[in-house]
């Protein structure tokens, strides 16, 4: 290993300029719409509004998505104000957080020199840094799974005591739940339902949110019609993105 592997302050300095850098890229561009704007504006909604349960977009109930990423750009709104870089930042907290857990999960399991290359590579890959920049929930997705997966090796080393043992193994149970959650709450979970639409019902009944579209929206309520004027007849005008702060219309 080189001498700058082996440096500590080396090291923590080049922590330092990853993180430092991948939150200030959440500010060079604008919102792209219609994903971001969309997601921005729920999360302004749920803010202005102090309604944190009933997710929102243009004061139209959106039980579509779950709520975690709402909450926590909400979370940021309410740290740093409302803006674009404060939607983006739970994305670049999660791309910070996943790289940094691989590189740790290498170090433990097979050295330092595995551990940073590890880290460098995830982090130079294009598509986990594109996604940790775009106010999407993909990257919640995926650093949810990293965070298992890691945690999971971490505590089932042979040399591992029994409490790193019992609460890197909390940590993945944790991680993993999350993960549960966030894809049975996607519409595309459906297509992991081999056994019909009753018995994936019953899995989206589960969720609060879910439970509440599955048992309140009817075909020719305003929230269905929105759903599919959203995903299937979205307007790209200037003029319909001028609507709402954000440049969500329905």
């Amino acid at each position: 290993m080189s001498d700058f592997l082996k440096s500590k302050i080396e090291l923590y300095a080049l922590i330092i300029i990853f993180v430092v850098c991948s939150i200030w890229v959440l500010d060079i561009r604008s919102l792209v719409p219609p994903d971001e704007g969309r997601y921005a504006e729920m999360a302004r909604e749920m803010f202005v509004t102090g309604d944190w349960i009933t997710t929102c977009l243009n004061g139209i109930k959106y039980f579509e998505k779950p709520p975690l990423h709402m909450w926590m750009s909400a979370v940021a709104y309410a740290l740093f104000g409302i803006g674009e870089w404060q939607a983006r930042l739970w994305n670049g907290v999660c791309g910070i957080m996943g790289v940094l857990l691989v590189g740790y999960t290498g170090r433990k399991l097979f050295g330092g020199q595995v551990g940073f290359y590890a880290a460098s590579i995830l982090a130079s890959m294009l598509f986990w840094t594109g996604a940790s920049q775009f106010n999407t929930l993909d990257i919640g997705v995926a650093a949810t799974l990293t965070i298992s997966l890691c945690s999971l090796l971490v505590a089932q080393q042979d040399h591992a005591t029994a409490s790193e043992r019992r609460n890197w193994m909390l940590v993945c149970r944790k991680g993993k739940q999350i993960f549960l959650q966030i894809l049975e709450a996607l519409p595309s979970a459906r297509m992991f339902c081999r056994k019909g639409k009753q018995i994936c019902l019953q899995i989206l009944e589960v969720l609060p949110s879910a439970r509440m579209f599955c048992r309140q929206i009817s075909p020719h309520s305003q929230e269905s019609k929105f759903v599919y004027t959203e995903h299937w007849q979205v307007n790209l005008s200037v003029r319909s993105f001028r609507s709402s702060p954000f440049g969500v219309s329905c």
